[in-house]
């Protein structure tokens, strides 16, 4: 969905709900919201993708007009005609339920998730190595080294053990 998709729905779902001041402003805040997101370098896509729903978003508008005027929000029921589907359970069953809660998580969170494992992988790697490195320089280890390789020498040479 792009800018004026996310507008014209959030307008659509906001008509008739609330006066047209506040949609104006709303609709006002979004464009100038979005418009300052892109400007600071953001893809629309994603800057669209964060938002998510403007029937959503509408719906919190609605509300939150309504608990202003001391009205209190009403219980919510989309319009089947308004949006071209019919509502039904079975829509939700095939989520788990409508219980159910979905999170976004943006692209440069995962970005940021995955660089800080590869950091800390890399981190325990070289501490790893390094260690070794110490291990295989050090005078001791050598010595230890051969006298477990005379020890398994002259063991060779004793024979098989016998209990």
């Amino acid at each position: 969905m792009n800018r004026q998709e996310f507008l014209n729905r959030l307008e659509e779902a906001l008509e008739g709900e609330v006066s047209p001041q506040v949609i104006q402003d709303n609709l006002r805040y979004y464009r100038d919201f979005i418009s300052g997101e892109i400007s600071r370098g953001r893809r629309e896509e994603d800057v669209m993708e964060e938002l998510g729903d403007p029937r959503l978003i509408a719906r919190s508008i609605i509300d939150a007009n309504e608990a202003a005027a001391g009205n209190g929000p009403r219980e919510y029921r989309e319009p089947e005609a308004r949006y071209g589907y019919e509502e039904t359970e079975e829509r939700y069953e095939s989520y788990g339920g409508p219980d159910v809660h979905v999170t976004r998580v943006s692209s440069w969170k995962i970005t940021l998730v995955v660089a800080a494992v590869i950091v800390v992988l890399l981190i325990v790697l070289s501490s790893v190595f390094t260690l070794a490195l110490v291990i295989l320089r050090s005078p001791v280890f050598w010595v230890l080294v051969i006298l477990w390789l005379i020890w398994r020498l002259v063991a060779d040479r004793r024979g098989p053990r016998r209990w």
